[in-house]
């Protein structure tokens, strides 16, 4: 698997979303920017940074597989997703795939989620 770039951080914010977003806007200075279709099934909001995002999710997590996307976690794009994915199959990392982003944990059990580069898409 090939690591390109960083894509976007993610934090939970459970039940502290206006104030977290104040926090952002006007302690730290950075805009939002709009969610796709996906991303606004569940509640929360994008910051946007120059070259990335952090992604503010208010959403209860439990830690089973399910709420993996809610939790903490980074987002990396990777050069082939298809080929990352056989990866994960072959080491038997369990994995949580949604269209086209896909969930794992680390060996400390961090949540990684990773992208199909778009930058390498034809």
């Amino acid at each position: 698997m090939k690591v390109t770039r960083l894509n976007h951080a993610g934090i939970n914010v459970l039940g502290k979303q206006d104030e977290t977003l104040e926090f952002y806007r006007e302690v730290l200075g950075i805009g939002t920017a709009e969610r796709d279709a996906v991303a606004s099934l569940v509640p929360g909001y994008w910051l946007q940074l120059p070259n990335a995002q952090v992604h503010v999710i208010d959403a209860e997590t439990d830690g089973t597989r399910n709420t993996w996307p809610m939790g903490p976690h980074l987002s990396y794009y990777v050069e082939d997703l298809e080929g990352a994915i056989g990866e994960l199959q072959e080491r038997g990392v369990e994995h949580l795939r949604f269209q086209h982003v896909v969930w794992f944990k680390d060996p400390a059990g961090n949540t990684v989620e990773i992208q199909q580069d778009p930058a390498l898409v034809p």
